[in-house]
């Protein structure tokens, strides 16, 4: 993506005349496609997440809000920015239960609102009055530390008439890619898959599978139609697929996971897909017994989806993902069945 871009902010006394003073800075910006609520932690937190929305803004004019608690016996502060072209900006600082009845008004009309949520301190009630004016929702479940369990479960309190994407199933989108990828080298190979082992970067010994291990597993279930019964796993035609959650050394730091394995059977007998860390590299590792069929390496930071890798894919989808719901659900379902243990 886009180098940092520099936002030029002017502070403001109050969110009256606001609109016009967009209108002045955005002189020559063009249309605006969303309106973007942000639900942030505080003003620090605000920088941050403008700087990597200022480099989407080109691509997804939006007019945003950021909107953080006030400082303790402070009414409201308040500042604005603006690109040409680009999206509108307003930081507001201000008592929660004030906020939403001032940025309503502002929403331009006839866009969608979408809600970015990654408030750590915030409760359900709050979200739960933010998402009755949004379309959609955007959830950073990982970075709040929801488990999948509580992600489920919220999306069921904030009900089937908005939707709700949490942006680690985007993170998730480069290991799909390659273990694709890989599986691809043969034909059907799919169909033979008999063990996954999936190694989170963060889980420790004793923890039960995070929520990038349990969408991951989840994602695998839904495309193959998997069925848990008790401590089993299996296809749709019975046979039994090992499932193994491993923990990550304590003194090692990785990204969502530290390896992938994914081995066949039957037919395709002896092939293994190996996707993993190896220092600063990603690498993919593809082989038929002792035979290797391919390999690929690249530094993995190109791999790992930054914040504003992450929100310009989800905000370039727009609407549900009934992919990653689905995912979600079989995910959950899955571990239930196997009491969350490596196996």
């Amino acid at each position: 993506m886009a180098t940092s871009v520099q936002l030029d902010w002017h502070a403001i006394p109050s969110l009256e005349g606001v609109e016009r003073r967009w209108a002045a800075l955005r002189s020559h910006g063009g249309a605006l496609t969303a309106n973007l609520i942000c639900r942030v932690n505080d003003a620090g937190d605000a920088e941050r997440v403008a700087a990597f929305l200022a480099q989407i803004g080109p691509r997804h004019p939006s007019r945003i809000f950021l909107v953080s608690p006030g400082r303790e016996g402070a009414d409201m502060e308040a500042r604005v920015a603006a690109q040409s072209p680009g999206s509108e900006f307003v930081q507001i600082g201000i008592a929660p239960e004030r906020a939403r009845s001032l940025v309503q008004p502002l929403l331009a009309a006839d866009l969608p609102v979408v809600l970015l949520w990654r408030s750590e301190g915030a409760n359900e009630g709050e979200l739960a009055q933010w998402s009755a004016i949004a379309d959609q929702v955007l959830l950073d479940a990982y970075r709040m530390g929801l488990s999948a369990e509580q992600l489920e479960q919220l999306q069921r309190k904030l009900g089937d008439h908005i939707s709700v994407r949490d942006l680690t199933w985007t993170r998730l989108t480069p290991w799909r890619q390659l273990l694709c990828q890989g599986l691809e080298t043969m034909p059907d190979a799919w169909g033979e898959i008999a063990q996954v082992s999936i190694t989170s970067g963060h889980r420790r010994q004793g923890e039960r599978p995070g929520l990038a291990t349990t969408l991951l597993a989840g994602w695998l279930g839904h495309q193959l139609q998997w069925v848990s019964e008790g401590l089993q796993v299996h296809s749709p035609s019975g046979k039994k697929i090992g499932l193994r959650f491993g923990a990550c050394p304590a003194e090692e730091k990785h990204g969502l996971f530290r390896r992938l394995v994914v081995e066949c059977d039957g037919p395709k007998q002896g092939l293994s897909v190996v996707i993993q860390h190896r220092g600063e590299r990603l690498t993919l590792d593809v082989h038929s017994g002792t035979r290797k069929l391919g390999e690929w390496s690249s530094p993995a930071v190109g791999e790992l989806r930054s914040q504003v890798d992450t929100l310009d894919e989800e905000l370039s989808v727009g609407g549900g993902d009934p992919l990653y719901q689905a995912s979600l659900k079989r995910g959950v379902a899955l571990l239930a069945g196997l009491g969350g243990a490596a196996r």
